[in-house]
């Protein structure tokens, strides 16, 4: 009889400024506490899928872009990844405030990754906020935040991180 312990979870992330890889790390703890083996690896640091009996996949979006890493990671193991459970996370600022107007803009950000990458379905798809530091930016994106007038913070709802990565475990 198969066990969780047998299964073996990718999470793929990309990030820009560390925010998607800590809610990557977030996820990979809460599902290896159901008894997976669960790797966290930056996207385009993976070769291979073959071996993992499901992916989760999470990116960081700027400018209502995925990122780019993600989709070269999606189109470079799209039909491996097509034979197993996948999911995704992204991780953005329109999130900041989780209302039925911002998950649809969200939901927007995605519409690329399913136009290119058809074959993979996900079982589900998490939504979260994202960390805005000016500090962190170059000057370029400092100029367009500040003209923005993007509330600094961070914005990470870590219990609704945990509560959707339980459901992926449920679902893997």
């Amino acid at each position: 009889m198969e066990t969780n312990m047998d299964k073996k979870i990718l999470v793929a992330y990309a990030t820009y400024y560390g925010t998607t890889r800590e809610v990557a790390e977030a996820v990979a703890k809460t599902i290896n506490t159901h008894g997976y083996d669960v790797d966290v690896i930056s996207a385009c640091e993976v070769h291979d899928v073959s071996h993992y009996d499901a992916v989760i996949i999470g990116s960081a979006i700027r400018g209502g872009k995925i990122h780019t890493d993600v989709l070269h990671f999606l189109e470079d193991h799209e039909a491996e990844l097509s034979l197993v459970p996948v999911a995704y996370f992204v991780c953005c600022m329109t999130m900041h405030d989780d209302n039925p107007d911002s998950r649809y803009m969200a939901e927007g950000y995605l519409a690329e990754v399913f136009n290119k990458i058809s074959k993979v379905k996900p079982v589900s798809i998490g939504y979260f906020g994202g960390v805005l530091e000016l500090k962190r930016l170059d000057w370029l994106a400092r100029l367009v935040v500040k003209a923005l007038r993007a509330p600094e913070g961070d914005y990470r709802n870590w219990d609704a991180i945990i509560h959707w990565s339980e459901e992926v475990a449920e679902t893997m």
